[in-house]
């Protein structure tokens, strides 16, 4: 009797200590991955982007004698959270060429070829879409100053340089949460013009352009 008891016993308490260890074992089994994942984001995710695209500028209104010409930017973000991004970047488009034509002193007037740069230098916000599967579109605002530098080729003619402002918007789809991840970019920009730029073939106002790029974003 003594037997069956001390049997009874054990059967009565077995079932709580199992249930006991199972709920044990679903909340190490519950916080392990929580803590695991927290931690691959914490490591996936950082604060600082740095991006780098090549692309092409079509102008609507050009005064060059191309109206589409190459482009490379380069960029640096911070990540204020996961959606919001801001940051700087600088750019380098070379326009192309146009003729003109110089009186030097003391000679008749002369013909040359102007080359043409501009170095936009912007700030920007970008806000970043709900995700499409393993990509993330994103929507950027920017503002800054575009010089355009001017270098002509002649003894007589100086070159010179103009700074104005100008501000953009852009739509892209970029790689998510990757350390390198590929971006594809279009953006409309408008900068201000004047009739003092380029001895006066630029006219007073706005040059509109758009660009598509495609580059690479980098978060360390």
């Amino acid at each position: 009797m003594r037997t069956r008891s001390l049997g009874c016993m054990c059967c009565a308490s077995a079932p709580g200590s199992i249930r006991a260890l199972a709920v044990l074992a679903l909340l190490v089994g519950a916080g392990t991955p929580r803590i695991a994942r927290s931690e691959v984001v914490e490591g996936r995710h950082s604060r600082v982007e740095v991006f780098a695209s090549a692309g092409l500028t079509h102008a609507f209104n050009s005064w060059a004698e191309t109206s589409l010409w190459p482009r490379l930017q380069l960029g640096v973000g911070y990540r204020v959270n996961s959606t919001l991004s801001a940051g700087a970047d600088a750019s380098w488009e070379y326009m192309g060429t146009y003729s003109v034509i110089y009186f030097p002193p003391g000679g008749d007037f002369l013909g040359a070829t102007a080359t043409v740069a501009m170095v936009p230098v912007r700030g920007y916000l970008t806000m970043r879409l709900p995700r499409i599967q393993r990509t993330r579109p994103y929507v950027s605002v920017c503002a800054g100053s575009y010089t355009l530098l001017t270098h002509i080729d002649g003894v007589g003619p100086p070159s010179f340089s103009r700074t104005r402002p100008g501000v953009g918007a852009a739509f892209g789809i970029s790689g998510d949460e990757t350390h390198f991840a590929p971006r594809l970019e279009f953006a409309y920009e408008a900068r201000s013009t004047s009739d003092e730029e380029l001895g006066g073939p630029m006219p007073k106002g706005w040059l509109h352009q758009v660009t598509m790029a495609l580059g690479m974003r980098f978060q360390p």
